[in-house]
């Protein structure tokens, strides 16, 4: 049985809350300010924490290009993205559509798509959110 809206919806939230903390009280010094140049990281744990709740379901993690990278997690059809925010032609700090409904996601010229493992959140920054999550 698939997830429901909500449920994506609420884990989106949490793992970007958990990012946001990392960000404010961790200072890893690598990254910009949260949101830019956190997606590849966030999306990696997003896709780590779905696969480790929900090992019957599939989730992909997908790298754009356009003028840059940009990178999200799709599951059945559905945009999850907690960090498109970080773009001046997006407002929404956390999309969960489908893709065909999402004219910013359809902008990016796909790259790679691979299937997410609960074993992707292995990188310091990616520990550290993976850590937060569940804890505001």
């Amino acid at each position: 049985m698939g997830l429901g809206y909500h449920q994506l919806v609420d884990t989106c939230q949490a793992v970007r809350f958990a990012a946001q903390k990392v960000s404010n009280e961790k200072k890893i010094w690598y990254f910009s300010p949260f949101p830019r140049g956190w997606c590849g990281c966030v999306s990696r744990v997003l896709g780590a924490w779905l696969s480790e709740k929900y090992p019957d379901e599939k989730f992909y993690y997908v790298c754009g290009r356009r003028n840059g990278t940009h990178a999200w997690i799709e599951y059945d059809g559905i945009v999850l993205d907690v960090t498109a925010d970080q773009f001046e032609d997006c407002n929404e700090e956390i999309i969960v559509k489908p893709y065909g409904e999402s004219l910013f996601h359809q902008s990016f010229e796909i790259e790679s798509k691979r299937l997410c493992f609960s074993t992707d959140k292995n990188g310091d920054a990616e520990g550290l959110i993976y850590l937060q999550i569940g804890t505001q």
